[in-house]
């Protein structure tokens, strides 16, 4: 999923923020996130969560949900 990310990152431009965390690392967000599957997308928008995909999901994909998200 990584090239996914960076693509959607790219073509996100100024409008969202893309973070990757590596599970191990951030136990504790993942937690309080309630992550229970890998991989796990969390769009936020105003510090909410706005949508989640759990598995993987296409370049395409991830831009109709984050374009629902930014407008």
């Amino acid at each position: 999923m990584a090239p996914v990310l960076e693509q959607l990152a790219a073509q996100a431009g100024g409008k969202a923020k893309i973070v990757k965390a590596k599970i191990d690392d951030a136990t504790g967000a993942a937690s309080q996130l309630g992550v229970m599957g890998l991989p796990t997308f969390v769009f936020f928008k105003d510090g909410r969560e706005m949508d989640r995909v759990v598995g993987g999901a296409s370049l395409d994909a991830m831009k109709k949900r984050l374009e629902k998200i930014t407008g």
